[in-house]
This record gives C-alpha cells, sequence and structure tokens, in this order.
C-alpha cells in the first residue's frame, strides 16, 4: 500500500514542477515582449502615441544615444519611464538608464565633467551622445 502512495506522492510533486517550470517560462517570454506591444492605452489621451514622423526620425539615429532618468528608487514616474522606453524599443542605438541618485551620488559625462546626481530633482532626464 505504501508504494501506491508514494507513487502518487512522487506524481503530484512532478506535476507541480512542470507546472511552475510551465509558468514561469511563460512569465519569461511575456517579459520580454516589447511594451508597446503588450501595454495600450485605454484612456484615449494617447500620451504614449510616438507619431509617425518621429518614428522615422528616431529610426534614423546612427549615434548612440544615452537617455539617463534620474529617479530615486520607488520614485520613477511612470509615464517618463514608459514613453524613454518606447524610444529606445525602436532604436538599437538609444538606450535608457534609471539611475537611483542615492547610489549613484554622481556621474561623469563624456567630456570628463562630473555632475551631481544627488542634487537634481526626481525624475531629471539627461540625453547624451557622442556629439552632444
Amino acid at each position: 500500500m505504501k508504494t501506491k502512495q508514494n507513487k502518487l506522492g512522487l506524481y503530484s510533486v512532478v506535476i507541480t514542477v512542470i507546472v511552475i517550470a510551465f509558468v514561469i517560462v511563460v512569465n519569461m517570454i511575456t517579459n520580454s515582449i516589447p511594451s508597446r506591444y503588450t501595454k495600450y492605452e485605454i484612456n484615449g489621451l494617447d500620451l504614449y502615441e510616438i507619431t509617425e514622423d518621429t518614428q522615422k526620425i528616431i529610426e534614423a539615429v546612427k549615434d548612440e544615444v544615452n537617455i539617463i532618468i534620474v529617479a530615486s528608487d520607488g520614485y520613477e514616474d511612470e509615464r517618463l519611464v514608459e514613453f524613454a522606453d518606447r524610444y529606445a524599443q525602436l532604436n538599437k542605438n538609444i538606450k535608457l538608464e534609471i539611475i537611483d541618485p542615492v547610489i549613484t551620488p554622481a556621474l561623469v559625462t563624456a567630456s570628463g565633467t562630473e555632475q551631481k546626481l544627488s542634487e537634481m530633482e526626481n525624475n531629471t532626464v539627461i540625453v547624451s551622445s557622442a556629439t552632444r
């Protein structure tokens, strides 16, 4: 009788592990899909919509562009982050980085000057490239 219970217990454990692994894989796949396909605006304001003209300009960018959002952890403006993320998704040369000024109090720019991030307001946006 015990072997039958052991088999049922083992069967339950195997099924549980398979279901958990399936959920993890589905979650990883879902998170890898760009937000422009997974997040829709239902309020009708089109805050995050990027016009066709802007898309053409973004896609034409050849230089590497860095968008840095300076915000303390938990105080990021979701709208700002979402909008900047959509720019970064349109062109592989555009990189988005969110920096917490508590963890990184200063940033050295390409020109060698130091900017004190700890003195900046939350959700300050810094855009830089090799030419600017």
